[in-house]
């Protein structure tokens, strides 16, 4: 029986990647991605910094969202779902440029658009467009190419590099948390997702027990402690979350009523609380609008009234981050799997199907807010009368990982090409179609040279390896250097360097003639610095 098949038999409700615990009022998922034995440490991280993902799940429509409402195309276009008239015109008065506004429903987020709070990235979307809401939903949560099929997700894969012995050695804080009740592909690691899901943490607690003692050596003793290992991750991050709520669960501003709004609030008590978890990830459902899209009206059920949630739920979330003296440190992002079609599917159904490229959304006192890129041209459309793209998705991520998280571009790189190598994903963006460029966020670059003064570790290669792979990094002055590797259940197989080294690039060869096939770590000390990372022989 396979380890999936034996979660899906417990009679505890487990699911087919994760077992559920019931803690009180909330819904847990502790989640392992290898047994509870390796003793290597996690890598830094900056002090504080954590980016917030919100899911509009279904498609947003892009058009309805950013509308060009000078140009006669939209008008032909979208007759019944579009700001055609000149009253409806009269209510742009979001504009982010002479010809181009939000709908009305994005009101609530003007203040922070003249801030400088919030970046719009136009015309986004995939290379080559999938519009099937599961396929697209699966190429954005693993940053993969469109015709290949990752397993990962590239949120799980940056974790990986942060804590490669999670969760054999738990950090105090989950590395990364679900709000509310759906649980993202972004966090799936090699074996099971790295997030744990919480509804409320107020009411986080765990009652998982388990009596301890030997197992058998069998199958079944195996899965047995892997049982008892996930509710030792789920006690822990109970005992953290009692600790902290339901005392801290504090906001300084009124948040709206609607679940998106919810999710922000608390996640808001998170991290005005002191936890220290790099990514959460929320959503809001609704915006697949094939019919009655209502984009005119934020009153009445439909996209008009999904783009007011969110921007009712992202102004409070920001504002109440800035009183909480917390906002420096939090970057939000918004996504969503595709846009919609530039036609609209006429009188009977006053909705737009599945489409491609859509602006996305970045907020927090550290973005460049601009607007970014050229709007869709509504002319020149692809074999299927959808426009094409301007940037490419990953250009978001490798923006995040590099500029927020202070992830060199190789390694960024790296993680967003899973299967397939790539140039790197470009992170410089023209401003308002111009021939100006500049990154999204105001760069962590600062940090990230400083800890380059100290030394730099570069990727090994090759990597995955067969015959031999070759470690390498550079030091800015001489330094004590140590080198050590570990297999995967954290022992200790060599020592490579271990002695004080001139400034400048330096290497270590680590064979695999003597190595089985499969993963190894290895820590690097220089001074009293250390990073970690991860090769893989192949046999």
């Amino acid at each position: 029986m396979k380890r999936r098949d034996f979660l899906k038999a417990l009679p505890i409700g487990a699911a087919a990647t994760a077992i559920p615990f019931w803690l009180g009022n909330a819904r847990a998922n502790a989640l392992l991605n290898a047994p509870m034995i390796s003793n290597l440490t996690n890598a830094s991280l900056p002090p504080g910094r954590a980016l917030v993902i919100i899911f509009m799940e279904g498609g947003n429509d892009g058009l309805n969202t950013l509308i060009p409402f000078e140009n006669s195309n939209y008008d032909k276009l979208r007759k019944n779902t579009g700001f055609v008239s000149a009253s409806e015109k009269a209510s742009l008065t979001f504009k982010v440029r002479d010809d181009l506004a939000f709908n009305p429903s994005f009101n609530p987020l003007e203040p922070l658009w003249k801030e400088g709070k919030m970046a719009i990235v136009q015309n986004l979307g995939m290379s080559n467009p999938d519009l099937s809401h599961f396929r697209a939903t699966d190429i954005w949560n693993s940053a993969s190419d469109t015709d290949l099929l990752i397993s990962t997700g590239w949120a799980a894969r940056y974790l990986e590099t942060l804590y490669p012995n999670y969760p054999s050695v738990l950090p105090s804080d989950p590395i990364a948390i679900s709000m509310g009740d759906l649980q993202s592909s972004i966090f799936q690691g090699r074996s099971d997702k790295l997030d744990i899901m919480v509804q409320d943490p107020r009411t986080f607690n765990s009652s998982g027990q388990h009596t301890g003692g030997m197992f058998p050596s069998t199958y079944g003793g195996d899965e047995l402690r892997f049982v008892e290992d996930l509710i030792d991750i789920s006690n822990s991050y109970s005992a953290r979350f009692q600790k902290i709520f339901p005392q801290f669960a504090v906001n300084k501003v009124s948040y709206p009523d609607n679940s998106l709004a919810v999710n922000l609030q608390r996640i808001a008590w998170c991290i005005a609380a002191g936890i220290q978890t790099p990514i959460y990830f929320t959503y809001l459902r609704g915006f697949d609008t094939h019919f009655s899209q209502f984009s005119k009206d934020p009153t009445v059920s439909g996209h008009g009234q999904l783009l007011k949630y969110v921007a009712e739920a992202v102004y409070a979330f920001q504002r109440d981050l800035e009183a909480l003296g917390v906002a420096d440190n939090v970057l939000t992002m918004t996504y969503s799997e595709f846009g919609r079609r530039v036609f609209e599917n006429g009188d009977w159904a006053s909705g737009t199907d599945h489409g491609t490229t859509a602006p996305h959304f970045l907020f927090g006192t550290n973005v460049n807010g601009e607007l970014y890129g050229h709007h869709p041209e509504l002319i020149n459309l692809d074999k299927d009368n959808n426009p094409l793209n301007q940037f490419e998705f990953r250009q978001l991520y490798a923006s995040v990982l590099n500029d927020w998280f202070g992830v060199d571009e190789s390694q960024a790189n790296s993680i967003l090409s899973p299967g397939r190598i790539h140039e790197p994903f470009g992170i410089d963006f023209p401003i308002n179609g111009s021939s100006k460029i500049q990154s999204l966020i105001r760069s962590t670059q600062s940090k990230v040279v400083s800890q380059k003064e100290n030394f730099e570790l570069l990727p090994a290669m090759p990597n995955p390896f067969r015959d031999e792979t070759t470690i390498r990094f550079r030091l800015p002055d001489r330094k004590n250097v140590v080198l050590e590797i570990f297999d995967a259940e954290g022992k200790q197989i060599t020592t490579l360097i271990n002695t004080s080294l001139d400034a400048g690039s330096h290497e270590a060869k680590l064979s695999g003639k003597d190595l089985a096939a499969g993963s190894y770590y290895f820590k690097l000390h220089i001074g009293n610095e250390l990073r970690t990372g991860k090769v893989i022989c192949m046999k």
